[in-house]
């Protein structure tokens, strides 16, 4: 691997640590410091689940190259810790879905309520309407039966005033 080249990939790393917590990765192992078999050198893998021997990952890299490749390692270990973090994002996401669901299981649930009781009202003054048409019907009778009555002493009265009329002609 050129020195132009391995610069350039270090340069970019270091762009990429300054710009992710440097608390959450691992220090970089210096290439001095590499006494460790590459295939117990331990990368997280791909998924980000798991670790694997960095052999397996770079087979055809020298040993040199290990430190730069577990920093590149890290990074996407960085990034899946990113890319979990929007995971959990889009969970908090689907819950607040899921609540604003419940909510507007809620406000269903209340607009019947509002709707029974609209139907409740409904029947209520459809009983006092009926009410009102029993009212009206008792006082057309009364006030008949008050006609007839009046009717009646008319009648009477005039029938004794005839009879008076009928008594003085004699």
């Amino acid at each position: 691997m050129g020195s132009t080249t391995r610069q350039s990939i270090q340069e970019e790393i270091e762009l990429e640590f300054n710009k992710i917590n440097k608390d959450s990765l691992h220090p970089l192992i210096d290439s001095s410091s590499i006494n460790i078999p590459s295939n117990k050198f331990l990368i997280p893998s791909e998924s980000g689940l798991q670790m694997e021997p960095l052999a397996n990952k770079y087979t055809h890299r020298s040993e040199s190259d290990f430190p730069l490749l577990a920093a590149h390692a890290q990074l996407r270990y960085q990034r899946a810790k990113s890319a979990k973090i929007a995971i959990d994002a889009e969970v908090i996401k689907t819950m607040a879905h899921l609540q604003n669901v419940y909510v507007d299981q809620v406000n269903d649930f209340i607009d019947n309520q509002i709707n029974q009781s609209r139907h409740q009202l409904k029947s209520l003054r459809s009983n006092r309407i009926s009410e009102r048409k029993d009212q009206q019907l008792i006082e057309q009778y009364l006030i008949e039966r008050r006609k007839d009555k009046v009717n009646q002493l008319i009648e009477g009265s005039l029938l004794k005033y005839f009879e008076i009329d009928d008594s003085s002609k004699r």
